[in-house]
């Protein structure tokens, strides 16, 4: 449920500043970064269980480099983890305004390197077997 709703603070964003085709300056930067606490805060009391907060980790990372609160580690969700990489591998592979996207296994290489790091290992990793499974690997 919360993969659904993981983004939908966007809503917020102006496109301008969401399909920007050059890179965003710092400031535009910031404002996107607040598209998980304002979905977090659409979510809270909706659903019953962790949605809002599983939502709003979901740009979270390993090494506390993520946002909106630098977590590091066990202390963000398995559920924002999955996410995360999900999420990541989506907007590697997806083309953009100011970029093409990169082949699946570009985009599991780029993962990888980051297992561990940046990104839960074994999620990655079960990432890799889902695209093998299927056949896009």
């Amino acid at each position: 449920l919360a993969s659904l709703f993981h983004d939908i603070g966007k809503f917020f964003i102006p496109d301008e500043i969401l399909n920007k085709p050059s890179k965003l300056s710092d400031e535009e930067f910031n404002y996107i970064k607040k598209h998980s606490t304002y979905s977090s805060e659409l979510l809270k009391g909706k659903f019953v269980g962790d949605i809002a907060q599983i939502v709003e980790e979901h740009h979270e990372r390993l090494d506390g480099s993520g946002y909106p609160k630098g977590l590091k580690g066990n202390q963000i969700r398995i559920e924002a983890r999955i996410i995360g990489v999900a999420d990541s591998y989506d907007a590697m592979t997806s083309d953009r305004a100011y970029r093409s996207g990169m082949t699946p296994d570009e985009a599991i290489e780029e993962l990888k390197s980051l297992a561990g790091k940046t990104y839960d290992k074994e999620v990655v990793f079960a990432l890799e077997q889902v695209l093998i499974d299927e056949g896009s690997l």
